[in-house]
């Protein structure tokens, strides 16, 4: 017997690798892990082709609330338009399957596409657009198809090259657009009916030089806007939000400084955080948010390094992970975070392999999936992610408690 618990023993320390905190990995435990590796494996039939000409570049991917859709903005179309390709989930399997009439035509460089809070709407910026616009969709809830809103395309600002950024508010009352030659943003309050936009009285507002990112708080009482100046000026604003009206005021000691171009940005679930990915930094930036006042600090440790120009963000639904797509190294950044702190712990595996050019990145609704548009590819990825803990010598159900090891 002696003998026989020898060789599992060294059979599961050969087995075991180290996490960055030195504990080994292993699969057996009762407690909570100190780290964790992952794995990503892709579902069947990924890479899912975006069903449009070649070279149209899909850019940002998207889940619908319920995660029965999903949604990729590709930057060109036919005849010098944009498109908006749109799947049905498998929920089960994680399978995209493009609908009937997909892709849908928008207007040119669309980039940002967004599910309003209910699913009911689909906003997409349209950055290649002259006069430069924001594109809404009605959604039907049964086959996912799309249909233009009465009024669409709205007008979004008044230089080309602008419309990037757009988000719903969580009550699904107003839509944040950023343009980023005009240096601003601008919020609509959407029609609940229809999904036709009105701009707001005192819209646009001004922000920082060449706004990208946009991203309300899950609370709604913030927004935030990411200035990415390749000129240096590079800087977080804040804005409080009137969530009657939907006007915006910059909080105390808005602009915030940020990291080298910062971009996409997303709160974490519980709004404790804020990231930030740079750009030009290849990196992304935590912040901890004041829930009463909104006011950003970056935390200790912050930035996390991430690879080549990082260009998308995204927090798990349950908040327990972070996934940023880089754009230039194909692969994504997949992150462990910390719920008390904020900080992030690269998970063993990472950075993990996409197609070329990944320029979007997504999970779904039931954190079980993780969508990935790859540009150069014309294609989306979609991934099932398991977690594999590591755990402390001392957690393992075959080890003593050892001097040096947890309490």
């Amino acid at each position: 017997m002696a003998k026989i618990i020898s060789y599992i023993f060294f059979m599961l320390l050969a087995l075991s690798t180290f996490c960055e905190n030195g504990f080994y990995r292993a699969s057996l435990s009762t407690r909570a892990p100190s780290c964790s590796a992952a794995t990503l494996t892709p579902v069947a039939g990924s890479p899912f082709s975006i069903g449009a000409p070649d070279n149209s570049d899909p850019q940002v991917v998207t889940y619908s609330p319920n995660g029965m859709f999903a949604a990729v903005a590709n930057a060109f179309g036919p005849t010098s338009q944009g498109s908006v390709s749109v799947y049905s989930v498998d929920q089960t399997t994680g399978v995209f399957t493009l609908i009937s009439g997909s892709p849908f035509i928008s207007d040119a460089g669309s980039v940002v596409v967004t599910y309003s809070p209910n699913g009911n709407f689909v906003a997409v910026t349209a950055i290649f657009s002259n006069p430069p616009v924001v594109d809404i969709f009605q959604v039907d809830q049964i086959t996912g198809a799309l249909t233009p809103a009465p009024g669409s395309p709205f007008s979004a600002g008044t230089s080309t090259n602008g419309p990037i950024g757009a988000a719903y508010s969580p009550n699904g009352n107003f839509l944040a657009v950023t343009n980023q030659a005009d240096n601003i943003v601008l919020i609509y309050s959407v029609d609940q009916t229809t999904g036709a936009l009105t701009q707001i009285t005192g819209s646009p507002y001004a922000t920082g030089d060449f706004p990208d990112g946009v991203t309300y708080s899950p609370d709604g009482n913030f927004l935030a806007v990411s200035n990415g100046n390749a000129n240096g000026a590079n800087a977080i604003s804040i804005y409080s939000v009137d969530t009657i009206t939907g006007a915006l005021m910059p909080i105390v000691d808005s602009p915030f400084s940020g990291g080298n171009e910062p971009f996409s940005s997303s709160y974490s679930p519980n709004g404790n955080f804020l990231a930030v990915v740079n750009f030009a930094g290849n990196n992304v930036t935590i912040y901890s948010v004041n829930q009463a006042t909104g006011a950003i600090t970056e935390i200790a440790g912050s930035p996390f390094a991430a690879g080549n120009i990082p260009v998308d963000v995204a927090y798990s639904p349950n908040g327990e992970l972070l996934a940023v797509a880089n754009a230039d190294d194909n692969t994504i950044s997949l992150y462990a975070v910390n719920q008390g702190t904020g900080a992030l712990s690269p998970v063993g595996g990472s950075p993990f392999a996409t197609g070329s050019g990944p320029n979007g990145v997504d999970f779904s609704p039931t954190n079980n999936f993780i969508a990935i548009t790859n540009g150069n590819d014309n294609n989306v990825s979609v991934f099932s992610i398991a977690l594999v803990p590591f755990v402390k010598p001392c957690d393992r159900m075959w080890l003593k408690k050892t001097k040096g090891c947890g309490k």
